[in-house]
């Protein structure tokens, strides 16, 4: 009996061990099969993409597309057609929109433009070519009552402080064609009223001269580049190809010439020549076509906190670039060039949600000469001592906010009048304070202060800014 029991035990103890060791086997051979399904029709998959050629793998998404279609009973949507079509060189397109709106309110001494210079050259424009006879030893002697009062129709007018503001819009709507021949095409639009219209000024001004205007929209750039490995050739009216800071080149000023860029491994050169303004069709005296030729090299890293930036630069801008004001100027203008050399640095590091940023830029004419007229129309002014410009800033982010500060400098003679930011003219000096916030990714509104003098003069300019920007 006692044996019966210890047999009939054994047996109960070691059956479930038995069953649970053929279950785990089972569930194991499964997997193994499984897997061995999986490889065999990735297998299959990966021949069938082999053997299966670029058509006919869009025959094939055709003809899932065409059952989808029957299957929904949307037939008719077969006969409504393409509707965008491209040429067939066509690879890829990408649009880019800007809308900015803002509020604009400058307070000077010259009703929104800078003081002194811009009211004697309007004042002397009205001669034309009877310029050349202006004294301007009695000019430089009476310089003072000139800045201080101008005549209209006959009658001296003191010209005290005096304010402009306004509400502004501001659109860009472009977009970039990328071709199968290795060459992208870009053209854009942007708000502006006429072929006259300062490019450095974009804005469309509400109900400027009708009520309710609507303003117009005028070419912003159109330009064709081709690349290869590291270079690059860009022919057309284009975006700023050079490495600097808002002072020296107005952000919507668009050199129009030929661009060649070479990037390798950090280091960049970039040569550029540029018609800057076109003489041939005015009736002037000298009919040479302002150009401006020009060269930058530098280096640039991106760490995994911190990023750099060094460049030098060298422009030379031919002759008439009085022209670059207006039409016609005295005959001491006339073979005035400008042989500028510029230093740029820019450093930023970011750490967690915060960025710091710190920019810097220096330049100098290096053919200023005295007995030459500046191109300010200033005769108190002598080139040679309006020869330098430089500008620090400072800049700061965190989450959605942003802040920066900057302080510039641009005397008379330093670089092309024309071509500086709006609201950094030639022989000024001042600060400028920013802040903002990120609403989205991609909508924003900043406020913007500046505070503007005269290198050579006592005119003072307060301008404040505030504007709602989206990107799309």
């Amino acid at each position: 009996m006692k044996k019966l029991l210890t047999a009939v035990m054994t047996i109960a103890v070691a059956a479930p061990a038995a069953m649970a060791d053929t279950a785990d086997q089972q569930i194991l051979d499964r997997l193994d099969s499984l897997q061995r399904q999986v490889m065999e029709q990735q297998a299959e998959i990966n021949s069938l993409k082999a053997r299966m050629t670029e058509g006919e793998l869009s025959t094939m998404v055709r003809g899932e597309v065409e059952s989808a279609i029957d299957a929904r009973g949307l037939a008719q949507v077969r006969e409504v057609g393409p509707v965008v079509v491209f040429r067939p060189n066509i690879e890829g397109i990408e649009f880019r929109g800007e809308l900015e709106i803002g509020y604009l309110r400058l307070r000077d001494k010259a009703r929104g433009r800078w003081a002194g210079e811009s009211h004697l050259r309007d004042l002397l424009w009205e001669y034309g070519e009877e310029m050349d006879d202006v004294d301007w030893a009695w000019v430089a002697a009476n310089w003072d009552d000139i800045v201080a009062e101008e005549f209209i129709d006959g009658k001296r007018t003191s010209r005290r402080s005096q304010k402009f503001s306004s509400f502004y819009t501001l659109f860009r709507l472009g977009a970039i064609w990328q071709t199968s021949e290795g060459w992208e095409v870009g053209a854009g639009l942007v708000t502006g009223w006429s072929q006259f219209q300062d490019p450095r000024n974009r804005r469309n001004v509400w109900s400027e001269w009708t009520p309710f205007e609507s303003g117009a929209l005028a070419l912003d750039y159109a330009y064709a580049k081709h690349s290869w490995d590291i270079a690059s050739l860009t022919i057309g009216q284009q975006h700023n190809p050079f490495k600097t800071s808002f002072v020296l080149w107005d952000q919507d000023v668009r050199p129009v010439g030929v661009t060649a860029q070479v990037e390798f491994e950090g280091a960049f050169a970039t040569l550029g020549w540029y018609d800057v303004l076109n003489m041939g069709l005015r009736n002037v005296r000298d009919d040479r076509d302002v150009q401006m030729w020009a060269g930058q090299v530098g280096y640039g890293m991106d760490l995994e906190t911190v990023d750099f930036t060094v460049a030098a630069a060298y422009y030379r801008t031919t002759s008439n670039v009085d022209a670059l004001r207006k039409p016609w100027g005295p005959a001491s203008l006339s073979d005035y060039k400008m042989n500028t050399a510029d230093l740029f640095a820019e450093v930023g590091s970011t750490i967690g949600e915060v960025r710091l940023a710190a920019q810097g830029q220096v330049w100098r004419n290096l053919s200023a000469r005295r007995g030459t007229l500046s191109q300010t129309w200033n005769p108190t002014l002598n080139p040679k001592d309006n020869d330098t410009g430089f500008m620090v800033g400072l800049r700061g982010e965190f989450a959605d906010f942003n802040a920066g500060y900057s302080y510039g400098r641009v005397e008379a003679d330093s670089f092309p009048a024309a071509l500086v930011d709006e609201f950094s003219p030639v022989n000024s000096k001042g600060h400028r304070l920013e802040l903002g916030y990120s609403l989205s990714e991609h909508m924003g509104i900043n406020s913007v202060y500046r505070r503007l003098n005269q290198v050579r003069g006592d005119n003072k300019a307060d301008i404040y800014q505030v504007k709602f920007n989206y990107l799309f």
